[in-house]
């Protein structure tokens, strides 16, 4: 009856994981149509307020080693609900704004919030709930962010022409993100052994305070013969999944992590640097309408929907870091379309092949991170992970633009992306499974010399 009931909860868990994952990243969606209306209402520069993205975006990715540790020490049940109860106050006092630097102080707010409720609890919140499944759950709830996107921001732009003000449309989207906040307080489960009975890990904690020092021995020891008799199994099937739990320092000593990390942040150097310099490409050198280019970078996020739900489906079948490359593969592929069509079919399949691409690998990432070193602290590996990956993004727009600058076209910048997508496919191909007792034994032999 027990094991039925968190078989059945599990599908309420990836529910509620989804609609808090699309209001949060909806939400998030909506900034950069509201802040310019509110820059030009208040008469700021284009230049301040576009900074504050650009600091609000490096955040999201430094904040990760932080956000990471925060969720495996206190669980991402309080992370979802701490971040949501933080975007809620910064956005309600962003109604209240009158001065640049308060959006700045806001805007931080905002992007602390956004970290602690998104991709680090959800990839282990999915990670401690499912195995066999994980990837395609895992896309399901990260799908929200695209979806998100899709309905909030047009729908912000409206509510401001309905309102005739920017600042009651803060207070909706702020309103927005109670629902998170209720379903973590409410709903969210950090792991099936939080519903109460026995899980699948054998006593519950409060059975194992009363059993002693002895119990706790015995339970580490059985759990560590049961995860090496897992970890051989899973090598024979398609996808490895180890049943380890690693820690996060020897975790990120491991080549895989590395590897896997590279090939992250040179996706988003390519998102980063086509979603500063795509418009302005298009414009400038293929004499594109402009409504017509601002439609195609719209586009990209929501053809990524396509390519979380697919990539969810696949990295349930076939080894994910294969398939991570399959995708990086394909969105250098879909630049090279971009730079020798012409036309809008061209344009358009450009858009979907890169968004598909881009969308897939922000759900295989975290999925392999699980697969590899376990659920219980997946959310600090992966925070790592992030904290390198913000200075390669972070460099997209630059190192774009400033070709552009010395060179006088985007194209040599372009012909750069696609080399880089190639070498992260390779990367992404050579990130094999860490193997423990190898790993750890070499490390610590290197502690100990």
């Amino acid at each position: 009856m027990v094991d039925r009931r968190k078989e059945t909860y599990g599908y309420t868990i990836v529910g509620s994981a989804f609609l808090a994952y699309l209001l949060v990243a909806g939400t998030y969606y909506g900034l950069p149509v509201l802040v310019p209306v509110m820059a030009g209402d208040l008469g700021w520069s284009a230049t301040a307020f576009g900074a504050a993205f650009s600091v609000l975006g490096l955040l999201l990715g430094l904040s990760g080693p932080l956000v990471g540790a925060f969720v495996a020490r206190f669980g991402p049940r309080r992370a979802i609900l701490v971040g949501s109860l933080l975007m809620v106050a910064s956005l309600g006092l962003l109604s209240l704004t009158g001065a640049i630097w308060q959006l700045y102080l806001l805007l931080i707010g905002v992007g602390l919030g956004f970290g602690l409720a998104t991709m680090l609890p959800m990839q282990q919140l999915i990670g401690s709930w499912f195995v066999t499944r994980r990837s395609m759950f895992l896309g399901v709830v990260m799908s929200g962010a695209g979806l998100g996107g899709m309905i909030i921001a047009p729908l912000t732009s409206g509510l401001e022409g309905l309102l005739g003000s920017w600042r009651p449309v803060w207070l909706v989207l702020a309103g927005f993100l109670l629902v998170p906040a209720l379903l973590a307080l409410f709903v969210i489960r950090d792991r099936p052994d939080h519903l109460g009975g026995t899980g699948p890990g054998g006593l519950e904690r409060s059975d194992r305070k009363a059993a002693g020092p002895a119990q706790d021995r015995a339970d580490r020891a059985d759990r560590a013969d049961r995860a090496d008799r897992a970890d051989r199994a899973d090598r024979a099937d398609r996808v490895y999944r180890s049943a380890r739990a690693w820690e996060t320092k020897a975790a990120i000593r491991t080549r895989a992590f590395w590897l896997i990390a590279l090939a992250g942040g040179l996706m988003f150097f390519l998102l980063q640097g086509i979603t500063a310099h795509q418009v302005a490409y298009l414009v400038e050198e293929r004499r594109t309408a402009l409504t017509v280019a601002a439609s195609a970078l719209g586009l990209i996020a929501g053809s990524s929907v396509v390519g979380r739900l697919a990539s969810g489906w696949l990295g349930d079948r076939i080894e994910p870091r294969f398939v991570m490359a399959g995708l990086l593969l394909l969105m250098s592929f879909s630049l090279v379309v971009l730079l020798t069509g012409g036309g809008l079919v061209t344009l358009y399949l450009y858009v979907v092949l890169f968004g598909i691409g881009y969308g897939g690998i922000i759900v295989l990432g975290p999925g392999i991170v699980l697969n590899y070193y376990g659920p219980d602290n997946s959310a600090a590996i992966m925070g790592v992970g992030m904290f390198f990956q913000a200075f390669l993004g972070a460099l997209g727009g630059v190192v774009v633009g400033g070709i552009k600058d010395v060179i006088g076209t985007y194209v040599p910048a372009f012909v750069l992306m696609i080399g880089l997508g190639v070498a992260a496919a390779l990367a992404a191909s050579l990130a094999s499974p860490p193997r423990p007792g190898v790993e750890l034994a070499h490390h610590s032999r290197d502690s100990s010399a």
